[in-house]
């Protein structure tokens, strides 16, 4: 596993999960 994937996949999920609430992820 390279640094670069998991950082890649770690962006990805909460990128993912900010668009797919409507009050963001964080709230």
């Amino acid at each position: 596993m390279s640094t670069k994937n998991t950082v890649a996949v770690t962006l990805g999920i909460e990128v993912i999960a900010v668009l797919g609430t409507p009050h963001g992820h964080w709230d």
